[in-house]
């Protein structure tokens, strides 16, 4: 595996109407990637929501001294320095639907698919990083998430929750470079394209605490 294809997957996993219809709001502060997430109330069941996770990051690496240019024939001093970015966006489609309920207290069930989307750069002495570039390009990633959680409604519009549930995430990423090879039947040098696929298949656990608001 390359080298820059790994910290990209490292990266990943540091790394989802009616009349009395409304409006909600939660925020899902957790272990992990906190989560905002905006619903539409159809009934007193169903809420069909859209949320948002996202994490970026930079990293830099820099090497100064003094080497030999043979081209010069001399020793000189010498400062490499090398900048990359990371930008993980997670837009979440899902529903909460809830089950039962007794005086204040309401249980749920909750289910999400996100599509993760991977942007992010790389340069050399101020020169792009083109591999790096297309490493990132070809991330495939796919998360779902499916959890049962509890609210304690201080009113009609508020309340606080815990949740519990497993989360299933896919990364695919594929590398194609180019690599030459000696045939002795034909007593020639061939050159063929060298395919690698990295699949990557995580089921965590995860529990995060709730506050909603229903307008």
């Amino acid at each position: 595996m390359k080298l820059k294809t790994a910290i990209t997957i490292a990266f990943l996993f540091a790394i989802v109407g009616t009349s009395n219809a409304q409006m909600t709001f939660f925020v899902s502060p957790g272990i992990g990637l906190n989560s905002a997430a905006f619903g539409y109330r159809v009934n007193d069941k169903l809420i069909p929501f859209i949320g948002l996770q996202m994490i970026g990051g930079n990293a830099s690496y820099s090497e100064s001294g003094e080497r030999y240019d043979t081209d010069r024939g001399q020793v000189v001093d010498y400062n490499d320095e090398s900048k990359y970015s990371l930008n993980f966006l997670m837009p979440t489609l899902g529903a909460k639907y809830f089950l039962m309920k007794k005086e204040k207290i309401s249980s749920y069930g909750i289910l999400s698919i996100s599509k993760p989307i991977v942007t992010g750069k790389g340069e050399t002495n101020g020169e792009a990083d083109n591999e790096y570039k297309d490493a990132l390009k070809n991330i495939k990633a796919m998360g779902l998430q499916i959890g049962y959680g509890c609210e304690y409604f201080f009113d009609e519009h508020f309340s606080i929750g815990g949740e519990f549930g497993l989360q299933f995430a896919h990364v695919n990423v594929t590398d194609m470079y180019d690599m030459d090879f000696y045939n002795p039947n034909t007593n020639q040098t061939v050159t063929t394209t060298i395919t690698e696929t990295y699949k990557v298949n995580l089921r965590p656990t995860y529990t995060r605490f709730t506050l909603n608001f229903y307008l």
